[in-house]
């Protein structure tokens, strides 16, 4: 049942409106009538009063009047033109228009201006109630339309400030544990190239292995991150299937031996030698279905690979005959955390992210990720991606890198990376000073002559950032030439290379730091600004 005008007054505050009217005898029985329902009423005598007070309305009062009232024929500016001039201030302004039956003429072009609430003269009560009480709900319509997106707004803001938080929690998790991470896989590569006892090697292996499984927890951890709030990208470019993923598989055989699980893979010859996509996601979905297969495969069973190209759609296939899935559970397993039950957890490890991750980079690849499983039988993933074959060449690898000469700035709190790195540089044949915070950093700046300068980011005293401004400050006020500054931190999240080089860094690393990899940068850095005299 439609609720009347008093009705609906009681839902809407403060309703403002403007009466426009150039009969005084017409214009004071409708005030009348009108404060029957409404305590703020401006009349106005005729279009060009109403337009002024119109616009004089908005300047004190920062809002526009609910409802505007108006007479059609009137001198100076008649309710037409008053209407146009409005609609130009205001295009959503809600009128209601008194007209005579001789003023018809008007109403195809009032229907134009799209006004479509007309009460006819001489008013009639029930007529009268009607066209306000229709303007009213629309107000209303419009006043609870308002009040929701100003909801959603602030919804909207608590969510982006929430996401904000947890990136900044991110990263700092990310840096407390890649710091530590970063000396103990580093002093690990070291010293396996020069250990030769067995059971030592045996050890070295056991941490190796549980410092590649902490520092994938984190990469999962960041990469999910990433995908919730959309910022993890996809990078397409040329590489070789065959070279890529069977060097994933082929890392894997010897993860298989070590279970005594037969692991065979099949790779159609029909492949094109070229693909064009982004490889480095492929891969981790392989990696992640391998892993997974391998680790739920009881010893002496087997886990099956076929990798073929079909109608321009890339197939990896992953078997194995492990525990398999229930079909209730099957859907659950690529929800965050989730896992088949807790006894997974219990039995097997892991945080429940792999298959999630997976599942979120195959959709964003174009692709799909399917399972088949029954329990007690094994499961069966198939990820389907669609690939272009490549049209250039891929990048042949780099050759070994060799630097001469060079004399490094190394600003690191942490003791245990200033020493990796330290050994890093010494094998290399490059001579280093080294710096505990910004602020010793910029002494040593001023002191000395260095050809690169590796800066970390969190340390106490002065950050990397500050730092970096501050040589660069004094680069220019001395007319020094620039020294190469890189940020080497365990920030890693999305976005965070573009931030460091847009402060004005030349470049970024993160933690864990790969030694082949700082001495390829290095390399790059000093070929692009020659060792300095002197050093």
């Amino acid at each position: 049942m439609r609720k009347s005008l008093h009705e609906l007054l009681l839902n809407v505050d403060d309703v403002r409106l403007l009466y426009v009217e150039d009969n005084q005898s017409v214009r004071e029985s409708t005030v009348d009538l009108l404060k029957m329902y409404f305590s703020d009423i401006d009349v106005a005598q005729n279009g060009e009063e109403g337009l002024e007070k119109y616009r004089d309305f908005y300047a004190r009062q920062s809002r526009y009047y609910d409802i505007v009232l108006t007479d059609i024929r009137m001198p100076k500016c008649n309710g037409i033109e008053m209407i146009r001039e409005i609609q130009k201030l205001n295009e959503r302004q809600l009128f209601v228009v008194f007209s005579a039956h001789n003023e018809r003429e008007y109403l195809l072009e009032l229907l134009d201006l799209e006004v479509t609430h007309f009460v006819p003269k001489p008013v009639e009560m029930e007529r009268f109630e009607k066209v306000l009480g229709h303007a009213v709900e629309i107000l209303l319509q419009r006043k609870e339309y308002k009040a929701m997106t100003e909801r959603l707004a602030l919804a909207k803001r608590v969510a982006e400030e929430a996401t904000a938080q947890k990136s900044r929690f991110l990263a700092n998790m990310s840096h407390e544990i890649r710091t530590p991470l970063n000396a103990i896989t580093g002093f690990i590569q070291l010293l396996e190239k020069d250990e030769q006892d067995e059971t030592k090697q045996k050890y070295l292996k056991i941490i190796k292995n549980s410092s590649e499984s902490l520092l994938q927890i984190i990469n999962d951890i960041l990469d999910l991150s990433k995908i919730e709030s959309g910022k993890l990208t996809i990078e397409p470019y040329n590489f070789n299937p065959y070279e890529d993923l069977i060097m994933i598989a082929e890392l894997f055989q010897a993860k298989a031996a070590e279970k005594n699980i037969a692991f065979q893979i099949r790779y159609n010859n029909d492949m094109p030698k070229i693909l064009y996509g982004d490889a480095l996601r492929i891969k981790q979905i392989f990696t992640n279905l391998l892993s997974n297969a391998l680790k739920f495969t009881p010893e002496g069973s087997k886990v099956k690979c076929v990798i073929w190209y079909k109608n321009g759609i890339l197939n990896i296939k992953v078997k194995d005959y492990g525990i398999g899935i229930s079909e209730e559970k099957q859907q659950a397993i690529f929800e965050p955390f989730t896992q088949a039950d807790g006894s997974t957890v219990r039995n097997y490890g892991g945080t429940g992210l792999g298959l999630t991750i997976s599942m979120e980079l195959a959709r964003m690849l174009g692709g799909t990720l399917t399972l088949k499983s029954k329990e007690g039988k094994g499961s069966t993933f198939t990820l389907s991606i669609p690939l272009e074959e490549g049209s250039s060449e891929v990048k042949e690898s780099s050759e070994e890198v060799t630097i001469e000469k060079g004399h490094v700035l190394i600003v690191e709190d942490y003791e245990a990376n200033r020493m990796l790195l330290g050994i890093i540089l010494d094998n290399a044949g490059l001579t280093y000073e080294m710096a505990t915070d910004g602020l010793e950093a910029i002494e040593k700046f001023k002191n000395g002559t260095f050809d690169i300068i590796l800066m970390d980011e969190n340390m106490p005293n002065m950050g990397g950032m500050e730092a970096m401004r501050e040589i660069v400050k004094l680069e220019a006020a001395e007319n020094r030439p620039h020294t190469p500054i890189v940020s080497l931190t365990a920030n890693a999240v999305q976005g965070d290379r573009e931030r460091f080089l847009k402060a004005g860094f030349d470049d970024y690393i993160s933690k864990p730091v790969e030694p082949e990899n700082l001495l390829a940068l290095i390399s790059r850095l000093l070929q692009a600004c020659p060792v300095k005299p002197g050093i």
